[in-house]
């Protein structure tokens, strides 16, 4: 719910960038919510009894952190090469879609079969009706 709520928070952030005035209010609304969606999930994680089994184990946390290690790097350069060559417009696209990929490695990793959903989900490519 906190890293959920952190990434709504970005993202209706930057949809604000460059909204028309109509679309201003809506996004300024999805941010509030966001904001209250992420300390609502900081609450529950810090109440909430014990850690993840998963993350116990250290090979697991040091596969995690190269995932996100790499997912940060290649989306970094990805962002600066697109910057660099003018194409700054498909940044979103990228990150949309290095977003979505990270998460059929960390399904196995995380042994969460349920993040494979998410991943699908999280697609910027169109779907077939």
């Amino acid at each position: 719910m906190a890293v959920e709520g952190f990434f709504a928070f970005v993202w209706f952030g930057w949809g604000q960038a460059s909204a028309p005035s109509w679309l201003v209010v809506p996004l300024a609304v999805g941010t509030g919510l966001a904001v209250l969606l992420a300390v609502a999930g900081v609450v529950v994680t810090r109440r909430s009894a014990g850690r993840l089994r998963v993350m116990a184990d250290p090979r697991t946390r040091r596969r995690y952190g190269i995932i996100v290690g790499l997912e940060f790097g290649l989306l970094g350069a990805g962002a600066a090469v697109l910057g660099a060559t003018g194409q700054y417009r498909w940044t979103p696209v990228l990150i949309c879609a290095g977003v979505g990929a990270h998460f059929f490695p960390l399904a196995s990793t995380l042994e969460n079969r349920s993040l494979r959903l998410l991943g699908g989900c999280s697609s910027p490519w169109p779907r077939r009706p």
